[in-house]
């Protein structure tokens, strides 16, 4: 009976190996966030008027993910970046944006039709920021003289470093090998270059991301 259980052992782990997908890949919309210096310059936003620098921005996007041999995760995506814009009594300041990213990763889990890895690529884009003077004298920003009332636009482009770990959930049939997917995100973003947003203000987004991408693919066992 012990030989038996053995074999019994075997194929099913067998049989389990042979359900983790080897190789394929999905496509999906993103949804996320962002918190931290979604403006690249919040230090000197900072100190222009009464705390006007934006934390916080939404991600709104898509993209797609590739497994090969079981081992090995490439993907890529494109997103709107949507800064929650702040308002102080002396000041309003927008920020927005968009890029795109491209990152590897390695299948540390690859089981019951769940993946687990973590991931290192660049992420480039660009970004735009908008500061409006609500109060009665003149206002810098950086070494550009803002007006009463007035409002200046600034826009640069960056490249950061973004490293991170996701996790999919595959929500195919037994018998299938293609459905529905849910992969999630957490990412931190290092700026690997300064943008020039013009009136000698500098610098590049940072902080932490968070994506929820969702959609569909198919993957050979």
């Amino acid at each position: 009976m012990t030989w038996m259980a053995a074999l019994l052992a075997l194929t099913t782990l067998a049989s389990a190996e042979e359900d983790n997908p080897k190789w394929g890949g999905f496509g999906h919309a993103t949804q996320g966030f962002m918190l931290g210096d979604v403006s690249g310059v919040g230090d000197e936003l900072e100190n222009i008027a009464d705390g006007t620098a934006p934390g916080a921005a939404l991600l709104l996007g898509g993209g797609g993910r590739m497994v090969l041999g079981g081992a090995v995760v490439l993907g890529g995506g494109g997103h709107g970046r949507f800064g929650i814009p702040t308002e102080g009594e002396l000041a309003s300041v927008a920020s927005y944006g968009g890029g795109g990213q491209l990152d590897i990763g390695i299948l540390l889990y690859n089981r019951q039709r769940s993946l687990l890895y973590p991931f290192a690529g660049v992420a480039m884009g660009g970004t735009d920021l908008v500061v409006a003077n609500h109060a009665d004298q003149i206002m810098a920003v950086g070494n550009q003289a803002l007006q009463p009332g007035a409002r200046t636009e600034l826009s640069g482009g960056y490249m950061n470093v973004e490293l991170g770990a996701g996790i999919t959930r595959l929500f195919f049939g037994d018998d299938t090998q293609g459905g529905m997917i849910l992969d999630l995100q957490m990412a931190v973003w290092i700026p690997a270059s300064n943008m020039s947003l013009g009136a000698g203000l500098s610098g590049a987004p940072s902080g932490m991301l968070f994506r929820m991408n969702f959609g569909g693919g198919g993957f050979f066992y």
